[in-house]
């Protein structure tokens, strides 16, 4: 046999997370070194292989080993910008006051990075200059769950490099953890250099929509209001929308907070007209789950912007009284809106209210033949709810046809079918499985 340690690394630099893990079992080092210097898990984060660090960590490789020029794993993965390696590492509880052969700890090195040109920098350090011969490539790094971010690579006639784009998250995640308060609107302008659906935007703005405190929420809610720019009032609307909603409602004042946010955000409702603000303003209003802006959020289901209209349906999630004959309207127009996303939230929506009328279940069997099967699955759940019969083989068809790696509690059919008379799921599961026309 191999090596162990020669194979580990032979392993990392494949990316095969599966032979690592036989190999760690069987007793490989997870501290192994190539010949280079570089450990396992150093070697992971500059690959951005997340899934391959939180192996190691868990294997308990040794986060604070340091690799060449004093470069611990934490400060490769602040130096790449790789956020999900970021993140796993930081599970291992790593010593972020260390300091490199430079004298620089992770967050000085994420910090040298903002407003750096990804490429230009990769050219520099691969000893090329602009003019010379090289190809550069911008790819969408893999999801993490956290927002966007690319991955950039530089190839010249004799090397390539790649660096991830998530250094500004990389940053404002090591000032938390430092303990390090930084000023609204420094975060701001960090978050606004970048689009809005990037994970250097959404870091920021979760790391103000924590602070949960008089000043933050006062900044926030002037910049919504009075800010000329219409990105900089989305910002705020971004900061706004999850103030004190998952902090729990034991605290008296985290609940007076989060009340004063909602209030911020209805108030601007009213006179916001930028779509992309609308949007986040309506998200935020849902999530705050405030009836009191049920008027506002329903004034905006006919906006002619897609997004607004999608973020309107799913704000009415939960929201939608059975007595509120005005909102049930609107969710059964928007269950015939063009867009298929917004079909989708309004179906959940329509499908979940505790209402129950001819109008409603017209619509819900109507649904069962859209084009869309997240849709039909909806029609199809809501009737089933109601104990319509006429979903009981289009449910069953739906909730048997799921992927076969799928968890069943997870499917959106799935409290439906629990709820079904054993008899009545059977008879439907013959049917959907007869090779018959009726199937």
């Amino acid at each position: 046999m191999p090596n162990d340690a020669s194979a580990l690394i032979a392993a990392v630099r494949a990316g095969d997370t599966d032979a690592a893990e036989k190999l760690l079992a069987a007793g490989a080092p997870p501290d192994a070194r190539d010949e280079t210097g570089y450990t396992a898990l150093g070697l992971a984060t500059v690959r951005a292989d997340t899934e391959m660090c939180d192996l190691l960590v868990r294997s308990g490789a040794d986060v604070d080993l340091r690799c060449p020029g004093g470069l611990t794993p934490i400060m490769l993965a602040a130096d790449c910008g790789a956020i999900g390696a970021w993140n796993r590492l930081c599970a291992g509880s790593p010593d972020l006051s260390l300091r490199d052969d430079l004298g620089r700890d992770a967050m000085d090195i994420a910090r040298a990075w903002l407003g750096v040109d990804p490429a230009a920098e990769l050219l520099r350090r691969l000893g090329a200059a602009d003019g010379d011969e090289a190809r550069t490539t911008r790819e969408p790094a893999p999801d993490e769950g956290i927002g966007s971010f690319e991955t950039v690579r530089v190839t010249t006639r004799t090397a390539t490099a790649s660096v991830q784009t998530g250094h500004a998250a990389i940053l404002t995640d090591a000032e938390e953890r430092h303990g390090i308060r930084v000023p609204y609107y420094e975060l701001a302008d960090r978050a606004l250099a970048f689009d809005p659906e990037h994970a250097c935007r959404f870091y920021p703005a979760y790391a103000l929509s924590k602070r949960l405190d008089d000043e933050t929420l006062a900044l926030a809610a002037r910049d919504l209001e009075a800010a000329p720019d219409p990105d900089r009032r989305r910002f705020a609307a971004e900061v706004l929308l999850t103030y004190g909603v998952f902090e729990g409602d034991e605290d008296e004042a985290v609940v007076r907070m989060e009340q004063a946010a909602a209030e911020v955000l209805r108030h601007c409702a009213a006179g916001e007209e930028e779509p992309e603000v609308v949007a986040a303003i309506v998200w935020g209003l849902g999530l705050h789950s405030d009836l009191r802006a049920v008027p506002e959020i329903l004034r905006r289901a006919g906006h002619p912007d897609p997004e607004v209209r999608r973020q309107v349906a799913l704000a009415l999630q939960g929201m939608v009284g059975p007595g509120d004959t005005e909102a049930l309207r609107t969710v059964i127009a928007l269950t015939e809106d063009p867009d298929r996303q917004v079909r989708r939230y309004a179906a959940n929506v329509l499908s979940d209210t505790k209402a129950d009328t001819p109008v409603i279940r017209a619509s819900l069997t109507r649904l069962m033949d859209d084009p869309d099967p997240d849709v039909a699955v909806e029609g199809a759940r809501g009737l089933a709810l109601r104990d319509d019969l006429r979903a009981d083989i289009p449910l069953v068809r739906a909730y048997l046809s799921r992927a076969d790696d799928s968890l069943a509690e997870s499917h959106r059919a799935y409290d439906a079918i629990r709820r079904m008379p054993m008899e009545r799921f059977l008879a439907a599961r013959a049917v959907v499985e007869s090779p018959g026309p009726a199937a």
